[in-house]
C-alpha cells in the first residue's frame, strides 16, 4: 500500500483508486430519481418565491398591463394596510431563500402554505388566468410536504394527532 504521510498531506493511493471506481460503477437507482425530483421541485418552489418576493420590494418586473379591477383592488387593499404586503414579501423571500438553501424546508412548506392556498384562491375567484402557474405551485407545495422524502415524515407530524394515538393504545 502506497501512503504519502507528510504534515499537511495523508494519502493513501489504493482507497482513493477504489472509490473512483466504485464512483462510476454506480447506476441511476429509483431512489436517485426520486432525490433529484425532490431537488428540483425544491428549488423550483424557492426560485419562485425568492424572485416575485424581492419583485414586491425591488420592482424589477414590469406590471401587467391586463390585470382585472377586482385583483387591483386586492392588490390596494394589502398595500394600503401599510404592514402586511411587506410582511407578505418578507416572508416569501425568507422561506425561498430556506428552500434554496435547503435549510428548515419543512418549516419552510408550513410557512408557505397559507400563502398558496391565498394565491390558489384568488386566481381561482379573482383572476382565472393565473390559475394554471397557483394548481402549479400547489402541486409542489403538497409534493414536497407530504410525499418527499425527508421532508414529508416531518411534516406529517404536524397532523397526528396525539389524543386519538393514546385512546387506540
Amino acid at each position: 500500500m502506497l501512503v504519502f504521510n507528510t504534515p499537511y498531506l495523508i494519502f493513501d493511493v489504493h482507497r482513493l483508486d477504489r472509490k473512483f471506481k466504485n464512483m462510476h460503477a454506480k447506476k441511476n437507482t429509483k431512489g436517485d430519481a426520486v432525490k433529484k425530483l425532490t431537488s428540483i421541485a425544491r428549488i423550483t418552489l424557492g426560485l419562485i418565491f425568492l424572485v416575485f418576493g424581492l419583485n414586491g420590494f425591488l420592482n424589477f418586473l414590469p406590471m401587467p398591463t391586463d390585470i382585472p379591477e377586482q385583483m387591483t383592488a386586492v392588490m390596494n387593499g394589502f398595500m394600503a394596510t401599510g404592514y402586511f404586503f411587506p410582511m407578505l414579501k418578507g416572508v416569501e423571500v425568507i422561506c425561498g431563500a430556506m428552500l434554496l438553501a435547503g435549510a428548515f424546508v419543512p418549516l419552510a412548506l408550513i410557512v408557505l402554505a397559507p400563502v398558496i392556498l391565498n394565491i390558489f384562491l384568488l386566481h381561482a375567484f379573482v383572476d382565472p388566468s393565473g390559475l394554471p402557474i397557483a394548481i402549479g405551485i400547489g402541486l409542489l407545495e403538497v409534493y414536497l410536504a407530504f410525499f418527499a422524502e425527508p421532508y414529508s415524515s416531518i411534516v406529517k407530524q404536524i397532523f397526528r394527532c396525539p389524543r386519538k394515538e393514546t385512546l387506540s393504545k
